[in-house]
C-alpha cells in the first residue's frame, strides 16, 4: 500500500474519525517529535467536476528505484486496460515476507503496527491467499474494474475497488509517518513490557515456590502426622512470605488496566481481592492461624502458581514445555476443589473470631440482637458460601472447556479404511 491512490471518500472519513480518537499517547509521541501527522486526504477535482480523495502512503525510505518501479507498473496497467484487455493490479497490505523481517528496522516498525488501529501487518500466507481470490474475482467477474468494459470514473480507480491496504488509508495518521513511533511501540511493548513481566512472573514463581518449601518442610518435620499437623500451626513460618507475594499480586490489576496483558482487569481483580481479603482476615484473627486448613491453602495455591507463573514466564520467552502445559491445564482438577474447600474453612474460622463481634455497635445491632451471637457468625457465614460457592461450578467448567481446547479432548478417531 505503499503509494499515492485514490481512496474511497468513506475511507477518508474514517481516517479524520480514527484521528479524533486517537489515545492520547500518540498525541504525546507526535510532539516529542517522532514526525507523526494526520492521514488527511487531498481532494482532487476532474474537468466533469467529480471530486477525488487522494491518500498518500509513500514511504521515502523505501527509496525513489522503488516508487518510480510502482509508477511504471501503474502506467502499465493503465494503457493495457485501455486498450481493451483485463488487467488485475490490486493493492496488497504489509507483509512479514522474509526479505523485510530480516531488516531489523523493518521488522520493529511492523511489531509496533498493530497500535496504531485499524493498521495491520499480515502473514505472507494470508496476503497470497486473498491476492489470489482478488485475481481470481478479476477475471471471472464481469462487473470487476479490471475488466474495460466497466466505466470508471478515473483510470486510477482501477486500483481502488479491490484495495487490501490493511488499514493503511483509514489510519488516523499518516502512513509514512507511523515508522519511527511504531518501532518505539515495540521497544517498549514488545522488548521492555515482556522484561517485566518475565521478571514479575519469576519473583512470584520463586515466591510461591518458597512458601510450597515452607509448608513442605512443615510437613515433613511432623512425618505428615496428620494429629501433629493439625496442633502445629504453620502460620508463623508463611505469614510474611503469603501476604508480600499475594498482595504482590495486585500488579496484575495494573497490568490488565494498562493492557499489558489480554484479561480483564476486573475479573483479574475479583480473583485476587479474594484471595487478599481472606489472608488479611487470618492476619488479623489470631484464633484462625491455627486453623489446620491453611496447609491446604499452601499445597492448593502454591504448586497452582508455581505452575502458573513458570509456564506464563516461559511463555514470554517463546518457549513451551508440553509437561508444563499438561500440568497448566490439568493439575487444577484436584487443586481447584482442595483449595476451595481450604479457603471455605479458613472463612468459617475468621468469621467466628472475628474482633468485631466484641465490639459495642456490633454487639447492639439489630442484625446481631435479633439472631444472636452465635446464629449472626452463622448467618454470616452462610452468606459468604452462598455467594462464593456457585462460582465453583462456573469456573471448573471453564477450566475444563480450557484444558479441552489446550488439550485435546480425547483420542482421535481411527480413520477408516476404504
Amino acid at each position: 500500500p505503499t503509494d499515492c491512490h485514490i481512496g474511497p471518500p468513506a475511507a477518508s472519513a474514517v481516517a479524520s474519525r480514527n484521528y479524533r480518537s486517537a489515545p492520547a499517547w500518540q498525541s504525546v509521541l507526535a510532539l516529542l517529535g517522532t514526525g507523526l501527522r494526520r492521514n488527511g486526504f487531498r481532494k482532487a477535482q476532474s474537468d466533469d467536476g467529480s471530486v477525488y480523495h487522494c491518500v498518500d502512503a509513500i514511504v521515502p525510505e523505501q527509496g525513489p528505484n522503488y516508487i518510480l518501479a510502482k509508477r511504471l507498473q501503474h502506467w502499465r496497467a493503465i494503457v493495457t486496460r485501455d486498450r481493451g484487455n483485463v488487467v488485475s493490479s490490486n493493492i496488497a497490505p504489509a507483509t512479514r515476507t522474509l526479505s523485510v523481517v530480516h531488516n531489523l528496522s523493518f521488522k520493529m516498525a511492523y511489531g509496533g503496527m498493530k497500535h496504531f488501529r485499524p493498521l495491520e501487518v499480515f502473514d505472507q500466507e494470508t496476503s497470497s491467499a486473498v491476492m489470489a481470490g482478488l485475481l481470481v474475482w478479476d477475471l471471472k467477474c464481469t462487473n470487476s474494474a479490471a475488466n474495460p468494459n466497466t466505466e470508471l470514473g478515473n483510470p486510477l480507480c482501477l486500483f481502488t475497488e479491490t484495495s487490501f491496504h490493511g488499514g493503511a488509508w483509514r489510519c488516523g495518521h499518516k502512513y509514512s509517518t507511523v515508522g519511527t513511533s511504531a518501532v518505539l511501540m515495540y521497544i517498549l511493548t514488545e522488548v521492555l513490557v515482556t522484561a517485566y513481566l518475565f521478571l514479575y512472573n519469576m519473583l512470584q514463581f520463586f515466591g510461591w515456590g518458597y512458601v510450597a518449601y515452607i509448608a513442605l518442610s512443615l510437613c515433613k518435620a511432623a512425618n505428615f502426622d496428620l494429629g501433629a499437623l493439625a496442633s502445629q500451626s504453620p502460620w508463623g513460618a508463611v505469614a510474611l512470605p503469603l501476604r508480600f507475594f499475594q498482595d504482590l499480586a495486585f500488579m496484575e490489576v495494573v497490568h490488565s488496566l494498562l493492557r499489558m496483558t489480554s484479561s480483564h482487569w476486573m475479573t483479574v481483580l475479583i480473583q485476587v481481592l479474594s484471595r487478599v481479603l481472606l489472608v488479611e482476615g487470618i492476619v488479623m484473627t489470631p484464633e484462625a492461624q491455627a486453623n489446620p486448613f491453611i496447609y491446604g491453602l499452601l499445597f492448593a495455591w502454591g504448586i497452582t502458581e508455581i505452575v502458573r507463573y513458570s509456564f506464563y514466564g516461559l511463555k514470554l520467552l517463546g518457549r513451551e514445555i508440553p509437561l508444563l502445559t499438561w500440568l497448566r491445564y490439568s493439575l487444577f482438577l484436584v487443586l481447584y476443589p482442595l483449595g476451595v474447600a481450604s479457603e471455605l474453612g479458613c472463612v468459617r474460622s475468621v468469621v467466628y473470631n472475628l474482633p468485631y463481634w466484641s465490639n459495642d455497635q456490633v454487639a447492639s445491632s439489630a442484625f446481631v440482637k435479633t439472631l444472636g451471637v452465635a446464629n449472626a457468625k452463622l448467618a454470616v457465614t452462610v452468606l459468604y458460601y452462598f455467594v462464593y460457592v456457585p462460582f465453583f461450578p462456573m469456573l471448573f467448567g471453564h477450566m475444563l472447556a480450557q484444558r479441552k481446547k489446550i488439550l485435546g479432548g480425547g483420542r482421535k478417531g481411527k480413520n477408516k479404511s476404504v
